[in-house]
């Protein structure tokens, strides 16, 4: 006979997992969003497709408008 899968040692390892990568996740899309907003990174994305800010911009980029 097999054990149970859900142990709760192994529930709590999983629960603890999903938490510390739910944190990166977080922490990695509000450090873009400042990054953007402070100018230190010119790129972003709108509806897909990468976008240059008006101040950065070279001869074969799109504008923001």
């Amino acid at each position: 006979m097999t054990n149970k899968f859900w142990t709760p040692e192994a529930k709590k390892d999983y629960l603890n997992l999903r938490k510390k990568r739910e944190h990166k996740r977080e922490y990695s899309r509000n450090y873009m969003k400042r990054a953007r907003e402070e100018g230190r990174y010119k790129y972003f994305r709108k509806d897909g497709k990468v976008m240059f800010e008006r101040g950065n911009l070279d001869e074969n980029a799109q504008t923001t408008d």
